[in-house]
């Protein structure tokens, strides 16, 4: 009789998970060769391997056949080679993201806190990139971030997008005074301490708000004008870290009043003989007198038109004596002044003169008729 039969199948196998696939079939080759077969007649060991199974999961089973000429004819054995799928690939984005910062180095530490949110696991082997993303600007932007993972059991790449927001600061709101370019007339100020009032009252309405530590200032020490007349321009200058520079102008004019004006009779000069009497005399120098007058009362009120005197202080020149009134007249207000000056004569007359023959005694004698 032919030598009994042995037939010695592989153990069923299960290999690690994400093994290569040249790995794989290596073992699995080598876990066919270990199949072995003796005894009867002339016998043939075969199977029916169809390949190992995918490197991403999966199982052959191979049946091994022992042909002999000799009872029995035939002896099998089933044995099952598998591979572990592996764990499923799972691939982490970070939340949407939406805040503010004060400065790109506070923006740059939260951005790259935020990527870490980027990840995966399971799978085999996998590997993911985003590139070489920044932050967006810390006075505000977006960056949308993809992520890339890239796995041989999966079937293509697995992509995840999340956005990082810098919620920028409120825009920057200038205030200038309404209106930027003042215009008043002197007349308004009496004194400079009120000119000095109201320009401060005016450049307190330059201001800056919003912004992110805006800063509002002015270029030098702006002072009023003189109260009298003039202008100050005044450059305020907005800085902010989010914002462009801005340069904002304007002027403070105080416009100079009408100037004060009087005006005044010409210089008179005349003989007492000119006038009957001294009520005469005396008409005329109110007539004279009348003259003096303000015909542009400046800053002040239409009722404070007198001068600088009353017409009624001051009498005329004696008829017969003759003689001089000077007179300055003057007239102000609290930024200009005029004055006018003239003068009032009555030249006395040549005193009357008669003349005649010195006394004269003589005889009859003398005269023949």
């Amino acid at each position: 009789a032919s030598p009994t039969v042995v037939l010695t199948c592989p153990t069923n196998k299960r290999t690690e998970a994400c093994l290569t696939q040249a790995a794989i079939n290596s073992d699995f080759a080598s876990w066919l060769e270990t199949a072995t077969a003796t005894g009867g007649c002339n016998g043939v060991l075969t199977n029916n391997n169809t390949g190992a199974p995918s490197a991403c999961g999966g199982s052959t089973t191979v049946t091994f056949t022992y042909t002999s000429l000799c009872a029995p004819l035939t002896t099998t054995c089933q044995v099952t080679y598998t591979v572990p799928a592996p764990a499923t690939l799972v691939v982490n984005a970070p939340v949407y993201s939406s805040n503010s910062y004060t400065n790109q180095a506070d923006a740059d530490a939260a951005f790259l806190a935020w990527l870490a949110g980027f990840n995966f696991n399971g799978g085999c082997n996998p590997s993911g990139s985003y590139g070489e993303p920044t932050a967006p600007p810390y006075c505000g932007g977006t960056r949308t971030v993809t992520y890339t993972v890239n796995d041989y059991c999966h079937d293509g790449p697995v992509i995840v997008s999340a956005t990082f927001v810098i919620t920028g600061p409120p825009t920057v709101v200038v205030a200038t005074p309404n209106p930027i370019n003042s215009s008043t007339s002197s007349c308004a100020y009496p004194t400079q301490a009120e000119a000095d009032a109201s320009f401060t009252a005016w450049l307190n309405q330059f201001g800056v708000s919003g912004g992110l530590n805006p800063n509002g200032s002015f270029i030098g020490t702006p002072a009023a004008p003189s109260y009298c007349g003039g202008t100050t321009t005044v450059t305020y200058i907005v800085t902010d870290r989010c914002y462009e520079t801005t340069t904002h102008i304007g002027t403070f004019t105080i416009v100079p009043g009408a100037p004060v004006h009087v005006t005044g009779p010409a210089i008179s000069s005349t003989s007492s003989c000119a006038y009957a009497n001294q009520d005469a005399v005396d008409a005329a120098f109110a007539a004279w007198l009348a003259q003096f007058a303000v015909t542009n009362v400046g800053c002040n009120s239409p009722t404070d038109n007198q001068g600088s005197f009353s017409l009624t202080e001051f009498q005329a020149p004696r008829l017969c004596i003759g003689g001089s009134i000077a007179l300055t007249y003057s007239y102000s207000d609290h930024c200009t002044q005029d004055s006018v000056r003239s003068t009032f004569t009555i030249t006395p007359s040549t005193p009357v003169d008669v003349t005649g023959p010195t006394t004269s005694s003589t005889s009859s004698c003398a005269y023949a008729d």
